[in-house]
């Protein structure tokens, strides 16, 4: 009944302008955008090695696309068009995630930090990872998680133009001057940096700072996304 209730409805939506079907590849663009990095990961043979990945981006992308080349060869064309080359994607790394479960919260990727200062020069990050190499078929399975997901950790303060950050350092380096992470045993993580040429933050790992100026300690996963240790305990 076109003088019903449904009828004016039908009415409604036939005078209503056509909208734009947004599908595959992308929610958000026309044109689907990649950044090309390069990366340390940790490969079959647990050996650092660097890499180049393939990140979106829009961090957006990486909850809404779906990535179904891998282990094919693909074209990628620059924002302007002028360059186009090939790549052949190995695999897609990712976390699970499980927000179709009810109460259940994905775990993050840091169990529980310590801070020590040593000597008024050394700083000593211990890190227990929130997963077990136990969980992994493989170690080097687990290792390349770790350097996946752990790449940098950042020290600062939050303010109203973004963090005022005093001290970020790669977890994994290829390069021998540089610290780098150890593994213990029990799914834990050892990096010692020489803060000699840092006094500033020495100074900052004082519960004074912590308390009120919200000191907040971070760790960036090697595609930029962020993610926050559950426990902190600074010595």
């Amino acid at each position: 009944d076109s003088n019903g209730p449904w009828g004016s409805l039908l009415e409604y939506l036939k005078g209503l302008e056509p909208f734009e079907d947004k599908r595959h590849p992308s929610l958000y663009e026309s044109t689907l955008f990649f950044k090309i990095l390069k990366r340390n990961v940790f490969d079959e043979n647990e050996n650092l090695v660097e890499n180049y990945i393939l990140v979106y981006y829009d961090k957006r992308e990486d909850k809404n696309t779906t990535l179904d080349q891998v282990g094919e060869t693909i074209s990628l064309s620059s924002k302007d068009g002028n360059k186009t080359i090939q790549v052949k994607l190995k695999s897609h790394l990712m976390n699970p995630r499980y927000h179709r479960i009810p109460w259940h919260i994905t775990p993050p990727e840091v169990k529980h930090l310590n801070i020590e200062v040593i000597s008024n020069q050394n700083i000593k990050f211990t890190i227990q990872s929130a997963r077990k190499s136990t969980d992994y078929k493989h170690l080097w399975e687990y290792k390349r998680w770790l350097s996946v997901y752990l790449y940098k950790v950042y020290i600062g303060f939050p303010t109203r133009n973004g963090p005022d950050i005093f001290f970020e350092q790669e977890l994994f380096s290829t390069v021998p001057q540089r610290s780098s992470a150890n593994f213990l045993q029990d799914d834990t993580l050892e990096l010692t940096i020489n803060a000699s040429s840092n006094l500033a933050l020495i100074a900052i790992l004082d519960e004074e700072n912590i308390s009120t100026r919200g000191l907040s300690i971070w760790f960036e996963g090697i595609s930029g996304l962020v993610n926050i240790p559950e426990e902190i305990s600074i010595n």
